[in-house]
């Protein structure tokens, strides 16, 4: 028997659309058995035997499952797993904070470097107030909406930005590091 060029794609995601590693997941062609892969990476391949066979899928995690027939010209299917999710809170967490924990590291690292210098330079004091600016425009990230800046500084340069980036611009040129 030659296999044909059909093929059948199965995806086990959770309710973060992140593929569930460990699912088992098991192919039937026209009732017959026909394997699968046990402890996939989320996702498995089969290669029908008749182009015209009628391919069923299933997949069995920690006590889940669920199983399907696929219509003829169906190539693929994804089971979702609504309740489950494989990744851990802290790391959905962070995905979605990031900018927030940066910005504040930021921020208690330019109070802390403010604070360490009784007298710090000229230089000293840009370095701070860049490292409170950026964690300022960080942290602003998480704010809904939008904020715009339009700051002129001369006759010659002008400033412009929207969103984190203004928030930027306004704590870093609003109070000049030299006064």
């Amino acid at each position: 028997m030659n296999p044909f060029n059909r093929q059948v794609m199965v995806y086990v995601r959770d309710a973060d659309n992140h593929l569930v590693e460990g699912a088992n997941i098991k192919f039937k062609e026209d009732g017959v058995d026909r394997g699968g892969v046990d402890n996939s990476d989320g996702h498995a391949t089969y290669t029908l035997l008749n182009e015209n066979g009628i391919v069923e899928v299933s997949f069995e995690y920690h006590g889940l499952g669920d199983t399907r027939r696929l219509a003829l010209e169906q190539q693929d299917w994804t089971f979702v797993l609504p309740d489950l999710h494989v990744t851990p809170t802290w790391r959905r967490i962070m995905e979605k904070h990031f900018p927030a924990a940066i910005g504040i590291f930021f921020i208690l690292a330019a109070t802390i470097l403010a604070f360490a210098f009784s007298n710090p330079s000229a230089l000293q004091t840009h370095i701070i107030l860049a490292v409170f600016a950026l964690g300022g425009g960080a942290f602003g990230s998480e704010i809904s909406g939008m904020i715009k800046a339009d700051i002129s500084l001369g006759s010659k340069l002008v400033v412009g930005a929207t969103g984190a980036a203004a928030i930027f611009v306004v704590l870093y040129f609003a109070v000049p590091a030299g006064s």
